[in-house]
């Protein structure tokens, strides 16, 4: 407008220039009026968005609005797809199938934005879980996972550890689901994120109930700290879920009127009061806890027409228990049986499921150890061309060293064991004085020298070192030690009693150092170095009946003494 007043302000002469602009803005407004019926349509899909995690009821009513083949856009329809499926769960209305949900999966994976595909498996894996198919719920959040690690999405991958664990407690895998819960819970803290800390306080409550009555007050307490959290939020998902859960708790408990209240507080909070089947298992179950059984009768019958199995059974054992105490034995023993057979079904559904998902664990862990190796092996061949001469001069001189070594250790073992092998090759010569020599200031000057000698000085001065050695350190120190004294570490390896310890506790004594230095790189006391070469060289080298000890052997064995 100001744009407007500002030509209007300009004299005759600039009209027609200010008519002129005037009517291109209008005609591009008419053009995209006309052209775009489904544009104009995009800020319902944010509105819905928008309203989704605090008003899921009105989000799905708002979307309904318009029908799916509404959208020409593609971008458009995988986003109200999207939507309308996390809308549905939301809610808590069925899902006729996973067509809806898949057309969103099949375009964001086609367009390849890391967080738009976590969150559509995301959805995808809860969808499925809707519908009973608990394989491919486990595949969604498994793929969900991984796209959210990429899209570097923290709170994406809290919700998803939440829901991914609440799969595993529907199947009975609770140490799994555990340590799911915990991940989520790490990382709404580190994120300050109060909305998943209190799903994953409620979660966590429930399992504590699980484990019996000596975990009642920890359940308490993570289950008013996750309800304390949805109240302040005023967030109605997570108040519903809090409430839920409190109110089985103090039911478990015996306290009738605490189970009552909740229950009461999450009836009101549900915007479908006809089909809520899990709050009526939850007020008949509270009713009866407080004895007023013509109200438990009441809403346990109402919980019956429920498709979950564990809400049928709490209702068939509530209702046999009524008509027991009213002296209606034949209705209790009809109720008892219904009971026992809808457990009996639970049962085996949730063992079935267990080993169906134990096995689908299985194959998605060797899915993506063997994807992580075929992306591996994709970058060793874009590099092949450059590396063919390298390779091949490598595997020449593995050859080599492969061949002198094999004559090494062979003379080496007949050495340590006569008579037990036929001699056939020989050992390179013994090192001249002139080449010790040489071979004492090569080693001196070597980097693991340098680091043996580093960790004995700060030992000396402070008691302890920072730097430690790796396994690097002693491949190259059995190296220098194999050239000086005619293989002797490879002759070592060749006792199957000894570790990996044991050879580099020789390696040690070799190089000359005291036991106490030796410790010092060990990192241990003076008497467990003591007691370590006297274990190598009665127990495993097999030499008790001779005198002397590890380190004389150690001389003889190379040729030294």
């Amino acid at each position: 407008m100001k744009r407007f007043h500002y030509y209007l302000q300009h004299d005759a002469m600039d009209c027609g220039f200010t008519c002129l602009r005037i009517g291109l803005f209008f005609l591009c407004l008419l053009a995209a009026c006309a052209g775009g019926v489904q544009k104009g349509c995009s800020p319902l899909l944010e509105r819905a968005d928008s309203l989704l995690p605090v008003r899921p009821d009105s989000a799905w009513r708002l979307l309904r609005q318009v029908p799916p083949d509404a959208w020409r856009d593609e971008a458009l329809q995988a986003r109200y797809a999207l939507l309308q499926t996390e809308a549905a769960l939301r809610y808590g209305q069925p899902l006729a199938d996973d067509s809806l949900i898949l057309s969103a999966v099949e375009y964001y994976d086609r367009a390849g934005d890391a967080g738009m595909q976590a969150q559509a498996h995301y959805w995808a894996g809860n969808a499925y879980r809707r519908l009973k198919d608990e394989e491919k719920a486990l595949r969604q959040y498994w793929l969900a996972e991984e796209l959210a690690r990429e899209a570097g999405d923290r709170r994406l991958l809290g919700v998803i550890y939440n829901n991914w664990a609440y799969l595993y407690v529907a199947n009975g895998l609770m140490q799994e689901a555990d340590s799911l819960y915990g991940l989520a819970g790490q990382i709404a803290m580190q994120r300050n994120d109060s909305l998943l800390l209190g799903e994953s306080l409620c979660r966590r409550g429930v399992m504590a109930i699980d484990k019996g009555k000596t975990y009642y007050p920890m359940a308490e307490k993570l289950l008013l700290q996750g309800y304390g959290i949805a109240e302040k939020l005023d967030n109605q998902q997570l108040q519903r879920t809090a409430t839920s859960f409190l109110s089985t708790f103090y039911a478990r408990s015996g306290k009738g009127e605490e189970s009552l209240r909740y229950a009461k507080e999450n009836w009101a909070l549900q915007s479908d009061t006809l089909h809520c089947y899990s709050t009526f298992s939850l007020l008949g179950a509270a009713y009866y806890r407080c004895a007023w059984y013509d109200s438990a009768v009441y809403f346990m019958n109402k919980a019956l027409p429920a498709t979950d199995a564990q809400i049928q059974s709490n209702a068939y054992m509530r209702l046999a228990d009524i008509a027991k105490l009213r002296g209606d034995y034949t209705l209790s023993m009809e109720m008892e049986r219904k009971y026992s057979a809808c457990v009996k079904s639970n049962q085996e559904m949730i063992r079935r499921q267990g080993h169906t998902l134990l096995d689908a664990i299985t194959n998605l862990q060797m899915t993506r150890v063997q994807a992580k190796s075929r992306q591996v092996w994709q970058w060793v061949y874009v590099g092949v061309a450059v590396m063919v001469f390298v390779m091949a001069l490598g595997a020449w001189k593995i050859w080599r060293w492969r061949k002198s070594s094999r004559q090494i250790a062979l003379q080496g073992l007949q050495e340590a064991h006569p008579g037990q092998l036929a001699k056939k090759e020989k050992l390179p010569a013994a090192l001249t004085e002139e080449e010790k020599a040489l071979w004492k200031d090569e080693f001196e000057h070597s980097v693991v020298y340098g680091k043996i000698m580093r960790i004995i000085s700060d030992c000396d001065q402070h008691e302890k070192s920072q730097e430690k050695m790796n396994e690097e350190d002693w491949l190259q120190l059995q190296d220098y030690l194999n050239r000086r004294w005619r293989g002797v570490c490879l002759r070592l390896r060749q006792n199957e009693k000894m570790d990996l310890e044991d050879i580099h506790l020789c390696c040690l004594y070799l190089v000359g150092l005291s036991v106490i230095q030796i410790a010092y790189v060990f990192g241990y006391t003076r008497d467990g170095i003591y007691k370590m070469s006297k274990r190598v060289f009665k127990d495993k080298i097999g030499v008790a009946h001779q005198e002397g000890n590890l380190k004389d052997f150690l001389l003889r064995f190379s040729g030294e003494a």
